[in-house]
């Protein structure tokens, strides 16, 4: 299923929403346990964990294996965390980057494989 997904470098954790993992045939018992409970969010609000998966998603043409932490209430079907741009050597390169949003991901991320 095509869908966006917000690169925030001021998240330390990649996120999905229940939600979205219904709409794409994923369910609670997809779910894996995890140590992490809840996270308190931008605003100071907290956010129970439903629990950790692992998701591919394609950016571009790159198929990239990754695990999400699951929340109820989250803004975006998916949020990309410094643990996902840690990992897949992703730079941000926000001052070369169009403001046309539909551009950012493309424009605003270089990888460095």
């Amino acid at each position: 299923m095509r869908t966006t997904a917000l690169v925030d470098t001021g998240a330390s954790i990649s996120c999905v929403s229940e939600r979205f993992l219904s709409k794409v045939g994923y369910g609670p018992a997809h779910y894996h346990p995890c140590s992490l409970t809840e996270v308190i969010g931008v605003g100071g609000e907290k956010h129970p964990v439903l629990g950790v998966i692992s998701l591919g998603i394609n950016v571009g043409n790159l198929l990239i294996s990754h695990s999400f932490y699951v929340f109820k209430h989250i803004h975006h079907p998916l949020i990309l965390g410094l643990d996902f741009l840690d990992k897949n050597r992703v730079i941000v390169d926000l001052p070369n980057t169009p403001t046309n949003t539909a551009t950012l991901l493309s424009s605003a991320l270089q990888w460095l494989w």
